[in-house]
This record gives structure tokens, C-alpha cells and sequence, in this order.
């Protein structure tokens, strides 16, 4: 870390004798606090004595924008121009969203789909870096034992939703009755996350798991059989593992999701077409196989009629 671009509070004096020694002030007119030569002892006693003001005046608990206030007090700001004034920005949008929100407590902070929700409202959908801040002053936080547990807005395991998605349009052409329903809603872009199936007979609750209807189950077993076939023939055999492990359960929980239309696949996965293009490129190995033997033959021909 640059001495020059040091938290609030942390303080850097170089002495005659060349050495910078780092003391700790905690308000003016109070006595400063020797850290030290070292800087990073000094940055760990720093975060230490800060923690311990913050909770010393918050006996009840710490509030979301206690997090922020101290996250950005004991972090130096970007010496980027443009890195500080985005910074800000998502600050202000984390400020005016929890104190929307009544300034809530860390264990009583609304979920991820709630801030994505008032992001739309405010139109600011695609700045989603706010979020990644957040993860990160939680990181930060509980780091430095300010808070425990989980991040309440914990990143939502991007590739196993992908891999699911993939699978529902795998399974889809092979499926019937409510299970083509559910498919083709987790599988339409317009549908809104968020959304609970409704199917013609039983309703889907991603709460489900185990529970669910036994004939959604039965539609599921005989579709992922056909889709097995399927793969194995257009030699997709990486589906084959997640394939095997799909549940009704992995495919309402991704219907909800509030990622899915962001991790929907590009286009449909057409196995037909994916087998032709592998039994294309064997006949053209198998011709250049046969071209080179060939030539070969014709090189062992032309060497004996020479002797």
C-alpha cells in the first residue's frame, strides 16, 4: 500500500532518522495512538482499535450503513479518477437503497432480488456493481469480525444454473404434459424471474425437492432416458454426469432464479445437428487417413521399381 494514500485516521510521519513510524488518531484533541514502523502491523492494529470505537457506540448492533460508513473509512480511496467515481456511485446506490429500506440491521438486510428489483425501478438495471461492492464490504467485514455468517447477497452459482438450463433445452423435445410446461417456461426469455410455475394440473413449488408430484418425476425419468440416447449418439457425453443428477427440484429452483434469463443458452442445442457435424469430421480424418496410406503405398512402389 502507498503511504501516501493511507485510511482515514492512519497517520504516516517520517522521523530524522529516515524512518516512517504510523500512529493512529482517533478525533482531534485526542492523544494519537503509536502503531509502529511496520506498515502492515500498523494496518492490523489500525482495523483493530476501529472496530473497537464502532461497537463501543453501537451496543445494539451494527446497521447497514454502519457497514458502509466504516468500509470506506478504513479502506483508501482509488487513486483511479474514474475507479473513485464509480466507487461513489454504487456507494450512494447501497445508501439510498437500505435507507429506503429503513436502514436495517446486518442480520435483517433484504435479499438480493429486492435490491435487483429497486435497481429496475430506478433504472440503473445494468449497474450491477454495486453488488459486487456489497460482497465485498461484507468480505471486508467479516474479515475483521465485525459481522459472521454468509453474505446475505452471496453469488449464485452461475456455471451449475448454465449447466441446468442446458440440460432443460437437452431434455425438452423428449418431454410431455406438465414437464414440457415447466421447461417451457424456465426456457423463455420473456417469462420474468422469479416466476412459479403453474401447470394445468399440480402446481410446482421449487420447495418441492423430493416431494413432487411422482408423475412430473416419471415425465422427467422417461425424458432424460430419450435425452440420453440422444447425447450418447451426438457424442455430448460432458452432459451426460449433470444429466443423470437432474431433479424436478434443480429445475423450479432455476425457474425462480433471478439470474436465469442472463444464463439462458445463446440458442438451441440441436443434438441432430451436432451429430452430423462429429460423423462429418470422422469421414474427413478416415479420407485424409486414406490419402496418406495411399501416398505411402505409391513412395514403397516407386522404391522397389528404382532397386
Amino acid at each position: 500500500m502507498d503511504i501516501g494514500n493511507l485510511p482515514t485516521s492512519l497517520r504516516a510521519r517520517r522521523q530524522r532518522s529516515g524512518i516512517t513510524y504510523f500512529y493512529f488518531s482517533s478525533a482531534p484533541g485526542f492523544k494519537e495512538v503509536a502503531l509502529g514502523k511496520n506498515l502492515a502491523n500498523a494496518l492490523e492494529q489500525y482495523q483493530m482499535l476501529q472496530r473497537q470505537l464502532l461497537l463501543a457506540t453501537r451496543p445494539d448492533g451494527l446497521s447497514t450503513l454502519d457497514l458502509l460508513s466504516q468500509f470506506q473509512k478504513c479502506n483508501p480511496r482509488p487513486t483511479d479518477r474514474h475507479a473513485d467515481a464509480r466507487r461513489a456511485h454504487e456507494l450512494k446506490l447501497l445508501r439510498t437503497f437500505f435507507t429506503e429500506c429503513g436502514n436495517p440491521t446486518a442480520s435483517g438486510i433484504p435479499s438480493l432480488p429486492a435490491y435487483q428489483k429497486w435497481l429496475d425501478q430506478h433504472a440503473d438495471t445494468r449497474n450491477f456493481d454495486s453488488v459486487r461492492l456489497f460482497r465485498r464490504i461484507w468480505e471486508f467485514m467479516q474479515r475483521h469480525e465485525y459481522v459472521i455468517g454468509a453474505c446475505p447477497w452471496a453469488s449464485v452459482p452461475s456455471h451449475s444454473e448454465r449447466v441446468t438450463l442446458e440440460l432443460a433445452d437437452v431434455i425438452y423435445p423428449y418431454s410431455t404434459s406438465e414437464l414440457k410446461q415447466l421447461l417451457a417456461q424456465l426456457l423463455d426469455p420473456k417469462v420474468p424471474d422469479g416466476t412459479i410455475c403453474h401447470c394445468d394440473t399440480d402446481p410446482v413449488s421449487p420447495r418441492l425437492g423430493s416431494g413432487a408430484p411422482a408423475h412430473l418425476q416419471d415425465q422427467l425419468l422417461q425424458a432424460k432416458r430419450a435425452a440420453t440416447l440422444a447425447l450418447e449418439n451426438s457424442h455430448r457425453n460432458d452432459l451426460l454426469p449433470p444429466l443423470s443428477k437432474l431433479t424436478v427440484r434443480d429445475l423450479t429452483e432455476a425457474l425462480i432464479s433471478p439470474t436465469r434469463v442472463r444464463h439462458l443458452p445463446p440458442g438451441k442445442i440441436d443434438l441432430t445437428v451436432a451429430r452430423k457435424l462429429v460423423i462429418q469430421r470422422l469421414r474427413q480424418e478416415r479420407r485424409k487417413e486414406g490419402g496418406d496410406n495411399q501416398q505411402l503405398t505409391v513412395r514403397k512402389d516407386s522404391d522397389e521399381d528404382q532397386q
